[in-house]
């Protein structure tokens, strides 16, 4: 715990810091998750009494862990990549396809947080509620993807400007 307070202590800027709080919640939820889970099973197969909302919590918290930790992954380039080829071409083709896939990357998200929010404000606006065990306004739980891709997008935007300046200097003596 302490390496994460200092690991905060060291980030810079106030989207970073947003970032790293998305991450300790996202590991809170996940602990939970595998908590709630954990609790479940035990409570089926020793006590032979299923608790049915947890699977519901559990899928609930499985949409928000992903949308609420993707942009920080991002930021520690912990997404899974599949690089085979790019990875063995030229310094300049490399350089422009990673500029393209942030650039591309910005957009997208941009554009699915836009249309996302629009559809949970047509929700909430509509007064719309989960069907399932537990009764929770819908926006409640679907609030997160705009959120998440949002923060995405302006992930993608931070990876485009960092690659485009530390890759100037690159450009001037001549790598290219």
């Amino acid at each position: 715990m302490m390496k994460e307070l200092n690991y905060l202590n060291k980030e810079t800027g106030f989207f970073n810091k947003i970032l790293f709080i998305t991450f300790v919640i996202t590991a809170f939820l996940i602990l939970l998750q595998a908590s709630l889970v954990t609790y479940s099973v035990i409570s089926r197969y020793l006590f032979t009494k299923p608790i049915g909302w947890i699977i519901e919590i559990t899928e609930y918290i499985l949409l928000w862990s992903t949308f609420l930790g993707a942009a920080w992954v991002l930021k520690e380039d912990g997404h899974v990549k599949i690089d085979l080829v790019v990875r063995h071409l030229p310094f300049r083709i490399k350089w422009s396809v990673e500029l393209l896939m942030y650039a591309l990357g910005f957009i997208l998200f941009l554009g699915i947080a836009w249309y996302t929010s629009l559809e949970v404000f047509d929700i909430y606006s509509r007064s719309i509620w989960s069907v399932k065990m537990l009764k929770i306004p819908k926006y409640l739980l679907l609030m997160i993807i705009p959120l998440g891709c949002f923060l995405l997008s302006i992930q993608n935007l931070k990876l485009f400007k960092e690659k485009i300046s530390v890759d100037k200097s690159n450009i001037v003596s001549g790598i290219f």
